[in-house]
């Protein structure tokens, strides 16, 4: 069972991040890393790509970390991140659909194209 960490432990670890110690990251990541995961999840419904995704937040967080507001919860911030990914993932899937979707009518329509030359030729040769 985890730990519940009232706001001002969390603000306390959120300094302590900002001022590089991995120990008060690690607190956060596991703090926060079953909830961002379901965030991310409800959306994308793809696990290896929602745990790519939690990944990619946290190294975000860690990148961002002296950047980050320690006067607020981190929750919020890690919300939006994990939001914004799972969309612009589901953005990128659509798009791969979608022009996928117009190579195989492209595909389609040639190879229909095709068949209709064929039979004009066969009856071309016939006639001659």
């Amino acid at each position: 069972m985890r730990k519940v960490l009232n706001l001002d432990d969390e603000l306390s670890l959120i300094d302590q991040m900002k001022g590089g110690e991995i120990e008060a990251f690690d607190a956060l990541y596991w703090h926060y890393q079953h909830s961002v995961y379901r965030n991310i999840f409800q959306l994308i419904k793809d696990e290896a790509s929602a745990e790519d995704m939690l990944q990619e937040v946290f190294i975000s967080l860690w990148e961002k970390r002296e950047s980050i507001d320690s006067t607020r919860s981190l929750g919020g911030w890690l919300f939006i991140s994990s939001y914004n990914r799972a969309i612009n993932f589901l953005k990128k899937k659509n798009r791969e659909r979608v022009a996928s979707q117009l190579v195989a009518e492209l595909f389609t329509e040639s190879s229909q194209e095709e068949t209709i030359k064929e039979m004009r030729m066969r009856e071309l040769e016939k006639a001659i």
